[in-house]
């Protein structure tokens, strides 16, 4: 999807469109269970919300950048550190189902990523989606 935005489309623009088109769905999903939130859980919601943009900002960079398939591998591998921050921060120990997606997800890749050796030349992109 990131192919399809226009290369001379300031970033900002790009995460303002993502937060206003996500904040209605959002919304809908929080009326039903909505509580007032104290001064901290705003704080956390700021703060939550700050890192998600600065994710969201780095990973549309990339992908302007690079291939897709030279992005994700690094992007996937971060099941493994919000599980290790989970175990580690929160105390929540992985189950089995857990385990075993992460395996489902990242082993392909590393087992690709092994027997390819080097990277292969990507074909161009069609014409409707060059930048």
């Amino acid at each position: 999807m990131v192919r399809l935005i226009p290369s001379d489309e300031p970033l900002i623009t790009t995460l303002l469109w993502t937060v206003l088109l996500s904040v209605p769905f959002a919304a809908l999903l929080a009326i039903r269970d909505w509580q007032p939130l104290s001064w901290s859980g705003v704080g956390w919601v700021l703060a939550s919300t700050l890192f998600n943009l600065g994710y969201q900002g780095c990973a549309i960079a990339a992908y302007k950048r690079a291939h897709a398939s030279q992005i994700a591998l690094a992007e996937y591998s971060g099941l493994v550190f919000v599980t290790l921050a989970g175990i580690i921060g929160f105390h929540e120990i992985p189950d089995w189902w857990t385990l075993a997606g992460i395996a489902l997800i990242i082993g392909p890749m590393l087992i690709r990523k092994k027997n390819t050796g080097t990277a292969k030349e990507i074909p161009p992109a069609p014409a409707f989606i060059k930048e």
